[in-house]
């Protein structure tokens, strides 16, 4: 099952954080996959890496995962 795309709301505010290739060099991904997951959406360990890395709520990267209803 593939992941929902990161909202464009919270890729915004991701980019604002630090510019993508310092995000995805410190992650050890290339630029490459870390725009795939734009569209194809991040994996949960990456999004909690990601969240860590920049300080954006885990739940607002994979609210399918991490919201709670």
């Amino acid at each position: 099952m593939q992941s929902p795309p990161i909202p464009k709301n919270v890729l915004r505010d991701i980019q604002k954080t630090k510019p993508i290739a310092e995000i995805a060099r410190t992650l050890g991904v290339s630029r490459s996959t870390f725009y795939l997951w734009k569209t194809r959406g991040i994996p949960v360990d990456r999004a909690m890496e990601l969240s860590a890395l920049t300080g954006i709520d885990v739940e607002r990267i994979r609210p399918d995962v991490f919201l709670k209803r």
